[in-house]
């Protein structure tokens, strides 16, 4: 069964920012693409006989939602129309239904143009999705976008090993160059009573020479490397305005194959300046895992 690239749309024009984004990847992933709406109806509480609305003219209104939303899409793409008593429980049982490698949503209309806002069912889509979520920022539609230099951040983790791999497949399927970041943290928890030690700038070296080389481990031919001292939310954040793309993995914990977007990602994705993709657990990662960056914090 070939790959499929999900795409969540509503009434809004962020619809477009994520059909822009979803054609991208499917075009570049050799996968079909989708487009769903999801119209929130509960067969007791909607009936007909209660006084609810008639549910075929629900499922037309959603058509021509997912037809405006695909209105000059360069790929052709599969109409989904479905019905649930949760529009974000909707669109995980069509992930799930369709066997989505991603799950691609638009940002929130209060968002500036350029910058992801979570609004709150982009922000519920994101806990919890059976496969990959990608978030368009507003305006991407018109921004001629593509993905020539791809991001990942890495912490020595499995799931942050997960996100490297699809952050190398979709670089090696678009042609883009993939960079791989470690953030260091100056002042790692419960080292604050260490200060005043004479040899600390000497451990932060070893740290930082321990994640260059747990980094220079991960990282394949030709792909750029680099250690930043800093905040992880902050150094990813300045990372997302001078890349195209950036691919985070889950929390290190959580059910496997579920996205479970932790501190570091959900704060990114609130703010990033790029398409943000976070990568769900893999299955693999239930067998024993390589030690990690020690101290850092993406």
């Amino acid at each position: 069964m070939s790959q499929t690239i999900l795409v969540g749309v509503d009434e809004r024009d962020a619809a477009r920012d994520a059909v822009a984004l979803g054609a991208t990847l499917a075009g570049a992933l050799g996968a079909e693409l989708a487009i769903v709406h999801v119209y929130p109806f509960d067969p007791l509480a909607d009936s007909i006989a209660l006084g609810g609305p008639p549910v075929a003219p629900l499922e037309q209104e959603s058509q021509d939602i997912v037809d405006r939303a695909g209105e000059g899409c360069p790929l052709p793409y599969r109409r989904i129309v479905d019905s649930h008593r949760s529009t974000v429980g909707g669109l995980h049982d069509a992930a799930v239904r369709t066997q989505a490698e991603i799950l691609v949503v638009g940002s929130s209309h209060r968002g500036s143009v350029g910058r992801i806002a979570l609004g709150s069912h982009t922000e519920r889509v994101l806990h919890g999705a059976p496969c990959a979520v990608a978030v368009a920022p507003r305006g991407l539609a018109a921004a001629a976008w593509r993905p020539a230099r791809i991001a990942a951040g890495y912490d020595g983790s499995p799931d942050a090993a997960h996100a490297v791999e699809t952050a190398r497949r979709i670089a090696a399927a678009t042609g883009g160059t993939l960079y791989l970041m470690t953030a260091l943290d100056s002042a790692p928890a419960g080292w604050e009573r260490y200060n005043d030690r004479p040899d600390r700038r000497a451990d932060q070296e070893r740290m930082r020479e321990r994640a260059e080389h747990a980094l220079g481990e991960v990282a394949g031919e030709g792909e750029e490397t680099d250690v930043r001292v800093g905040d992880a939310v902050e150094q990813l954040l300045m990372l997302s305005h001078r890349t195209d793309l950036l691919v985070l993995g889950s929390r290190g914990y959580g059910p496997v194959r579920r996205v479970l977007a932790g501190a570091t990602a959900h704060r990114v994705v609130r703010e990033a300046a790029c398409p943000v993709i976070v990568v769900p657990r893999s299955a693999h990662e239930r067998e024993a895992a390589p030690e990690a960056v020690a101290e850092t914090s993406v």
